[in-house]
This record gives C-alpha cells, sequence and structure tokens, in this order.
C-alpha cells in the first residue's frame, strides 16, 4: 500500500513539474526556451502551403507580420480538433508549449491536441 501511495504522490508531484506559467502578450520574448501558457485572441491565421506538411500559422496579440507569438499546428495535429484552426481567428484560446525562434520570432510547435484550449 505504501508503494502505491508512493508512486501516486512521485507522479502527481510531476505533473506540478511540468505546468507551465501563464504570461501575458508582453512577456513572451522574457520567456524563449520555456514552458508558457498564453491566453490571448487569434489576430490572424495562415496556411502555409509551401511546407509538405501544410501546417496552419496562428498569429497571436497582433496582425501578422507584428504578431508577437505564432502558433504551428501540423494538418495531422490540426485534423484532430473539431473544428479547422483556420476558422479560430478573432477566437479566444489559450496555447500552452515551449516556445523557441524561428527567424527571430517567438513561436511554439504544437505536437498535441491538448496544448490548445479554445474559448
Amino acid at each position: 500500500m505504501k508503494t502505491i501511495f508512493f508512486f501516486f504522490l512521485l507522479l502527481t508531484g510531476s505533473f506540478a513539474l511540468v505546468h507551465a506559467q501563464t504570461i501575458a502578450c508582453g512577456e513572451v520574448s522574457s520567456y524563449v526556451g520555456q514552458s508558457i501558457t498564453i491566453c490571448t485572441e487569434v489576430k490572424g491565421v495562415s496556411v502555409d502551403s509551401a511546407i509538405k506538411q501544410i501546417p496552419t500559422l496562428l498569429f497571436l496579440c497582433a496582425p501578422y507580420p507584428h504578431q508577437v507569438l505564432n502558433v504551428v499546428i501540423r494538418k495531422d495535429v490540426a485534423a484532430k480538433f473539431p473544428t479547422s484552426p483556420t476558422t479560430w481567428n478573432g477566437k479566444q484560446i489559450c496555447v500552452t508549449g515551449t516556445i523557441s525562434l524561428y527567424k527571430g520570432k517567438p513561436e511554439i510547435v504544437v505536437k498535441n491536441k491538448d496544448q490548445i484550449i479554445i474559448h
């Protein structure tokens, strides 16, 4: 019984460690390399058909080309949502993930449907 309790405690403790900090749009550039959650309005949507997997790009906090954060959703992940990410312009969403830089712009690459909550 103690083993089961210890395992449960260890498991729930590890979830607390991966909990991402919620940040505002103005803080994005300070969190490159870290896992965060950002809740904001989608200010633009683009589908880049030049890339083989045809990802959907969401522009957060400001419209392209002044977006603060790009959210990259691969085609296989986009297909798992009840509505297409291409229809999310103007919607409030929360995105969780690690911020990286692509051509100098912060981005989160969505690898799992659970990283995005649509409000």
